[in-house]
């Protein structure tokens, strides 16, 4: 590699700056910032909705009756959690973009194409019920909800 010049890149070499409105705000006028992350133990903590909340209740509460409550299932269902909120966001997308997204070819021509964030929402779906059946959670093994005997019709 040759060696800088008093004046910029070595003789021959050029400067590659990024353009106005690229990935690079510290080129925009100022130090890029961090958003500020809440970690806990190296891991980014997110806050988890109201449904979230209720779901990941009922898991624990299911793994609770069938005597499994141990980390490892706990990790599992952090990761249900996840695939989860991720499922919900691709559903969003999806009804904000549509069933087809607009895309431009190596052509330059456009062309619709098929939303990536169905295909996506599929995968997550798919994770999430594998999760279940490695925890043994299933309609089978599933107790129905205890009832104090106020809402019985007869």
């Amino acid at each position: 590699m040759r060696a800088r010049g008093k004046n910029g890149p070595a003789k021959g070499r050029q400067q590659i700056r990024p353009c106005a409105g690229t990935l690079y705000p510290q080129f925009l006028g100022g130090a890029a910032k961090k958003p500020k992350k809440s970690r806990i133990f190296g891991k980014r903590v997110q806050k988890l909705t109201k449904k979230e909340k209720e779901i990941r209740a009922s898991l624990e509460k299911q793994l609770k009756d069938c005597g499994a409550d141990l980390l490892h299932y706990q990790e599992l269902l952090d990761d249900y959690i996840f695939f989860f909120g991720m499922e919900r966001k691709m559903q969003a997308a999806v009804k904000k973009q549509g069933l087809t997204v607009t895309a431009v070819s190596a052509a330059g021509k456009e062309y619709d194409k098929e939303n990536p964030a169905i295909k996506a929402a599929a995968l997550y779906n798919q994770r999430m019920l594998h999760i279940l059946r490695e925890m043994g959670l299933t309609t089978a093994t599933c107790r129905p909800p205890e009832t104090d005997g106020s809402g019985d019709l007869g």
